[in-house]
């Protein structure tokens, strides 16, 4: 110390030497420029892993950065496209609320592949967003809900958040004037389900559900056929669901409403639109599985003397296909596997459809969404149905919970 020593002169084998060199280059005792041989601004980083991997000698590269600015970290929304796109004031502006997995390998594909203007990301502040925003074409990335409720450019929300949120943020959408897509559950209580239908009934927005399997072209198939019959329908409808570990958010009833309410509503929703009469009445009792896991076998019962059997298994094999749909009436079968294959039996002209290909009819429910809001036409599930459906799975979820055990059943009817 008290003296400058040259880098090279400066050795350690010990830690208190190597402490020694920090005090000197904390005061500023230590020359290190000549160990640099290379600076590069931060944004061209890419330059200094080139120069790392080619021929060019280099010794100490440093990246220099930025000042931040202080007004730029507080900024909740981001541009990401220099050039603003121009929208066909006819064709949907979108912007997507939430981007897990599911908006990530279904939603957003199938709307880009409806032809969507994507307008706005928004999401809870996860970094790697930008590079998928980029990639689909947003034109900006946001933290902030008002953002997208008070832009006039969106006409249309897609909402892909966790269950809780779903029915707070499709009501805060319609109010604002919003056309919404929102994935199942609309909501995972009776509360939250009025708050939407008395947004809903208060404007002209429409409102989507992601039912995506009633879209799925083997169930239009399925449809068709059952039209030419008058005579009450048995379906058997067997979901292999598999486990969830007990921890998962779903099972929490705050924040997932548990899996009945989260996935069961996808079956009964598919039942009730495949039988098509007014549902009348439920019956439910829980399956023995793991803890928490939610198993249920419900019985739903129309006007029209049709039944339909959901069995929501949660221990089963992995290695048996998931969802197995059978459909009974007038001396004829109906067997969908899988949403790979349809086989029919006593069905003339008839017999089979599909083949490996899983269509769950993510692209087509998004089409068909998109297509109402560029016609002007209604919404493509109406919502009385949803909201008989939603009923319908609340009064499930609660029979499956109740134990006899001086828990009072509520009564409330399950059809409007």
């Amino acid at each position: 110390k008290g003296h400058d020593y040259p880098v090279g002169f400066v050795r350690w084998t010990e830690q208190r030497n190597f402490t020694a060199v920090l005090d000197l280059m904390a005061e500023g005792k230590l020359a290190t420029d000549t160990l640099i041989s290379h600076r590069f601004p931060f944004d061209e980083a890419g330059k200094a892993y080139e120069l790392l991997i080619g021929d060019e000698p280099s010794l100490g590269i440093m990246l220099d950065y930025v000042e931040p600015d202080a007004a730029a970290l507080q900024t909740r929304t981001v541009a990401l496209n220099s050039a603003p796109a121009r929208y066909n004031s006819a064709k949907p502006v979108m912007a997507l609320i939430g981007a897990g997995n599911y908006a990530s390998h279904a939603l957003l594909p199938a709307l880009q592949q409806a032809g969507a203007g994507l307008h706005t990301l928004m999401s809870s502040g996860r970094p790697e967003l930008s590079k998928l925003a980029q990639k689909y074409g947003f034109e900006q990335l946001t933290t902030d809900t008002e953002e997208i409720f008070s832009n006039g450019a969106i006409n249309s929300v897609v909402i892909a958040t966790r269950h809780d949120s779903h029915a707070d943020l499709t009501a805060r959408a319609l109010r604002a004037g919003k056309h919404v897509f929102v994935e199942k559950p609309l909501a995972i209580a009776r509360d939250q389900l009025d708050q939407v239908a008395e947004a809903h009934d208060a404007g002209e927005a429409r409102l989507m559900i992601g039912y995506n399997r009633r879209f799925a072209p083997l169930v239009g198939r399925m449809r068709d056929l059952l039209a030419g019959t008058d005579t009450p329908k048995s379906l058997i409808y067997t979901v292999n669901a598999g486990h969830v570990p007990e921890n998962h958010w779903v099972l929490d009833p705050e924040v997932g409403g548990g899996r009945i309410i989260g996935e069961v509503c996808h079956f009964a929703d598919l039942a009730c639109h495949l039988i098509g009469a007014e549902l009348v009445s439920v019956e439910a009792v829980p399956i023995a599985g793991s803890a928490g896991d939610d198993g249920v076998s419900a019985v739903l019962q129309f006007a029209d003397g049709s039944a339909a059997a959901i069995h929501y298994i949660t221990h089963g094999h992995y290695g048996v296909p998931k969802e197995r749909l059978e459909v009974h009436t007038s001396g004829r079968s109906l067997l969908l596997d899988d949403f790979r294959a349809l086989t029919g039996h006593g069905w003339p002209g008839f017999s089979t459809e599909g083949g490996k290909t899983q269509d769950k009819g993510n692209a087509q429910c998004m089409h068909a969404f998109l297509r109402c809001i560029t016609e002007g036409a209604p919404a493509p599930i109406p919502f009385a149905e949803i909201a008989d459906g939603a009923e319908a799975v609340f009064r499930i979820d609660e029979l499956a919970r109740w134990t006899g055990e001086g828990v009072a059943l509520p009564e409330e009817p399950v059809a409007s």
